[in-house]
């Protein structure tokens, strides 16, 4: 009886399956994420969605150049204080407040804020996190604005 060694493994006629598996492998995970992405998530002119970023950033930005700051402050979960402070000649005027939670579009909320050099208390329809967009006109016109998020159950301002 003769013996015959074992063959050893040959990888190269397998390349091929493995390339087309890794290929069939990464295209479905493609698809399958496709699949996940609802209409409603994208915008379908990004552009023009997209032509108030450098004004509000340059809002935000002459809102700190003026040495101004938001304070905020939950001292429970159901109510919101903000204030203003610094400045050289602090802030006067009026603002308007948007508290909105991306989880709950129907809590959405705008608050006219009469005189932003008085503290403002609001009281909130539901706890947790939200996101607060300040906007307001300083006395010589310029718009000013500052976004923060909120978390009223932990009472902290990141």
């Amino acid at each position: 009886m003769t013996n015959t060694p074992a063959r050893s493994f040959n990888f190269w006629p397998w390349l091929p399956v493995f390339v087309i598996g890794a290929a069939v492998i990464a295209n479905t995970a493609i698809i399958l994420v496709a699949k996940r992405v609802s209409p409603q998530k994208v915008e379908e002119q990004a552009y023009a969605a997209s032509m108030h970023f450098d004004t509000d950033k340059a809002a935000a930005e002459a809102f700190t150049a003026r040495g101004l700051k938001l304070s905020v402050s939950a001292p429970d979960p159901a109510t919101l204080h903000l204030s203003i402070s610094g400045g050289a000649s602090g802030a006067s005027g009026a603002g308007e407040v948007r508290l909105y939670r991306p989880d709950a579009p129907g809590a959405d909320r705008t608050v006219v804020w009469a005189d932003v050099a008085q503290p403002l208390t609001i009281p909130l329809s539901r706890q947790g996190v939200w996101r607060l967009d300040l906007r307001l006109s300083a006395s010589d016109g310029e718009r000013l604005a500052a976004k923060t998020i909120i978390d009223t159950l932990g009472g902290r301002s990141p």
